[in-house]
C-alpha cells in the first residue's frame, strides 16, 4: 500500500468494455466501512474509456493493470498473482457491494479461525435503459436466500455461489488451484466445487444480503458473454465425474 496502511484483503475486479458501469462498482468498494484492502482492477483488453475513467479515482489502495483480452478467469488470476494480502474477494464490474460487505465478511472469518471461505446473500436486479437512454430502470429485484452448501446441492442441483458474494483465504489457492481459464462460463461454480471438496467443514455463511447482482437487460458485453453453456457443462462434468461418480441431469441440458 502506498500510504503505508497494511492491506488485509485483495479485491480483484476484472473488466472489459464496462466503462459505463465500472465507476459504480469501484465506488462501492472505495466507500466500504472497512478500509484495509487493496483494489486490483484488471482491464481485460478494453477498447472503451476504461483507462480514462480509472484516472479519476485517486486512492492509494487502487492498483490498475491492463492485459490483452484472455477472458475473466485469466484476468482474475492476474490479480491473484499480483496481490499478497491474506484474504481475497472478487467484484465484477457491473455489480455492487453494500458498504458493510467487507467488515461483515472479515468479522465472520476472523471469528471462526478454522474457516477458509465465507459467503453471504445477494439481491438480484435486472435493469434496462429508459426509452430516452437517460437513466436505468429496474425491471426486477429479487432477494436471493443464503443457501446452505452441500456437495449434493453443488453437483446434482447446480446450487452454487456467485463470484461477487465470496471471500476466501489466499492460502487455499495453493491447494485448489487458480480459476480455470479453459472454461467459457460457470467459472464460479467450478471454483466453489474445488474449494468445497477440499474444505467442506470450513465454509461459513454470513446471514446478510450484502451484494447487489445487476443484470443489464439486452446487454452482451460481459467478459464471458456469448459462450456455450452446454460446452461448459461438459467440461465441468469431465473434470469431476471420477470424484462424484453420478451423472446429473444438467449434463445434457
Amino acid at each position: 500500500m502506498k500510504d503505508g496502511t497494511k492491506s488485509n484483503i485483495d479485491i480483484i475486479l476484472p473488466t472489459f468494455n464496462r466503462c459505463y458501469v465500472l465507476w459504480r462498482a469501484i465506488t462501492s468498494i472505495l466507500t466500504q466501512d472497512y478500509p484495509y484492502f487493496r483494489l486490483i482492477i484488471v482491464d481485460d483488453g478494453s477498447t472503451d474509456d476504461t483507462k480514462k475513467l480509472i484516472k479519476q479515482f485517486i486512492d492509494p489502495r487502487l492498483t490498475f493493470i491492463s492485459k490483452t483480452h484472455k477472458g475473466v478467469s485469466a484476468a482474475r488470476n492476474s490479480g491473484i498473482k499480483i496481490g499478497k494480502s491474506p484474504y481475497i474477494a472478487y467484484l465484477d464490474s457491473d455489480n455492487i457491494w453494500q458498504s458493510n460487505y467487507l467488515s461483515s465478511m472479515i468479522a465472520a472469518l476472523e471469528a471462526n479461525k478454522n474457516a477458509v471461505f465465507a459467503y453471504c446473500g445477494l439481491n438480484y436486479m435486472s435493469q434496462e435503459m429508459s426509452p430516452d437512454y437517460d437513466k436505468e430502470v429496474v425491471v426486477e429485484s429479487t432477494g436471493m436466500p443464503v443457501n446452505e452448501l452441500t456437495m449434493e446441492n453443488l453437483w446434482n442441483k447446480m446450487i452454487y455461489l456467485d463470484t461477487n458474494q465470496i471471500i476466501h483465504k489466499r492460502n487455499i489457492v495453493k491447494k485448489i488451484g487458480l480459476w480455470d481459464e479453459k472454461l467459457p462460463i460457470l467459472t464460479d461454480w467450478d471454483f466453489v466445487i474445488r474449494a468445497y471438496y477440499m474444505f467442506p467443514e470450513r465454509f461459513i455463511s454470513v446471514k446478510k444480503t450484502l451484494v447487489t447482482y445487476i443484470r443489464q437487460v439486452g446487454c452482451s458485453d460481459s467478459i464471458s458473454a456469448n459462450n456455450n453453456l452446454t460446452n461448459a457443462h461438459k467440461i465441468i462434468y469431465e473434470k469431476y465425474k471420477k470424484i462424484f461418480k453420478t451423472k446429473p441431469s444438467w449434463v445434457n441440458s
